[in-house]
């Protein structure tokens, strides 16, 4: 693996989504379409609907996250500036040891012990797919051009019944289960690659402990699986909307 990828990935400033380049998805049926756009609005209405998602501007994000690793677990906290859609700061701190991760856009960096460092093109593509499935980004994208959803049918998970929604765009692809009852996202599938062995898995978000927050709802829990067992779980401290936040903070030190 290689050594940008382990340090990124050790500490959760990387997660392990593979962007899906050139994959086109068909066109699903009128009826798939339909039923996957009604859908996603009971989400943004239980997610505290479009206004108020459109009026969020930037997130501060402070939490611990803890790491599922072969010598055993690793706390660090974290904390994220994003400013949407597509402005990410990630700051992680260990006993000693503290690592920032910027994107501005366009280009990403690293800071560390080993002094600022260029992510490769590689690392830039998981950024972007990363970014994608952030809630706020997602339920502000997923209407955008080039946007294929498609109903996949209802189902039981976890004891709850819920409704399946398959996202594709040029670059990515993934699978959305909302709880039939709150309309709340649970989980978040997806094509990953194992920290590790960099092997392709099935990866998976799952979504807890929803609270509201300036008038949107947020999951302050999430627990990231791969191939079926956990890999990390991120509990949120807190967060906060519409900070003014300056763009020199993403740009490269």
């Amino acid at each position: 693996m290689k050594p940008w990828r382990a340090i990124l990935l050790s500490v959760g400033l990387l997660l392990t989504g593979t962007p899906a380049h050139g994959q086109k998805e068909p066109s699903p049926p009128a009826g798939a379409a339909a039923r996957a756009r009604a859908i996603l609005a009971d989400a943004l209405k239980a997610a505290g609907g479009r206004e108020r998602l459109d009026q969020i501007r930037t997130l501060a994000i402070t939490g611990e996250t803890i790491i599922t690793s072969p010598l055993g677990p690793v706390r660090s906290q974290r904390r994220i500036l994003l400013v949407l859609p597509d402005r990410l700061r990630v700051e992680v701190n260990l006993p000693g040891l503290t690592l920032i991760q910027g994107f501005d856009g366009k280009t990403g960096w690293i800071s560390g012990p080993m002094g600022v460092q260029e992510l490769p093109p590689a690392a830039f593509k998981e950024v972007r797919s990363t970014l994608k499935r952030l809630t706020f980004v997602f339920y502000r994208t997923c209407e955008g051009e080039g946007v294929t959803l498609s109903y996949k049918g209802t189902t039981e998970w976890e004891g709850k019944s819920v409704d399946v929604v398959h996202y594709a765009d040029a670059e990515d692809t993934f699978t959305l289960f909302f709880d039939s009852a709150s309309h709340r996202l649970v989980r978040l599938a997806y094509q990953g690659r194992d920290p590790f062995s960099g092997a392709s898995i099935e990866a998976e978000d799952l979504y807890f402990d929803y609270r509201e927050v300036s008038g949107v709802v947020y999951p302050f829990r999430t627990v990231t699986r791969h191939a079926g067992k956990t890999f990390s779980e991120f509990r949120v401290s807190e967060l906060a909307l519409n900070h003014s936040v300056d763009d020199a903070v993403f740009k490269k030190p």
